[in-house]
């Protein structure tokens, strides 16, 4: 068996991704002193994701802990950023914070009109764009929308 240790996530993939694009992406989360991050804290372990692959190499089972996101990522928190989020071209929020600071993060940007992408991360927490989805925009829309695409051509 062989055990493999990568960066990811899905946010900080997808940020990733929107750099190799030649966006310039603001990332805000949360990381415990057990690794370099962006938000440390003696008492955060930082999020991770186990995955078992099956012999195709597809994942069968996942075990994760996000509870940082959570517990650190506060609507206070995310109050911090508001002057970054209404110039940002889009707000990105996923389903692991919680649905008070994803209120928070949307009422930020509907204020300057920001589009909102919510990305579910997993089925289970898919259910907590309930309160949010008056906010968010349609992926199809996102790319219409001029101001975002005549940024990223190929986004």
């Amino acid at each position: 068996m062989d055990v493999h240790y990568v960066q990811g996530g899905v946010a900080r993939n997808i940020v990733e991704c929107m750099t190799n694009l030649g966006a310039q992406p603001f990332m805000i989360s949360a990381l415990g002193f057990d690794m370099p991050g962006i938000r440390k804290h003696q008492d955060v372990e930082t999020p991770i994701v186990c995955h078992i692959l099956d012999v195709t190499r597809e994942v069968a089972v996942g075990v994760a802990s996000m509870e940082a996101v959570e517990m650190f990522l506060s609507p206070e928190w995310i109050q911090q950023f508001k002057h970054t989020i209404h110039s940002a071209l889009l707000l990105m929020v996923d389903a692991n914070l919680s649905r008070p600071t994803l209120e928070v993060a949307c009422r930020l940007a509907a204020k300057s009109n920001i589009l909102v992408w919510f990305e579910p991360v997993l089925i289970a927490k898919s259910k907590r764009i309930a309160p949010i989805v008056k906010y968010c925009t349609p992926l199809t829309h996102i790319r219409r929308r001029n101001r975002v695409t005549k940024h990223y051509q190929n986004f």
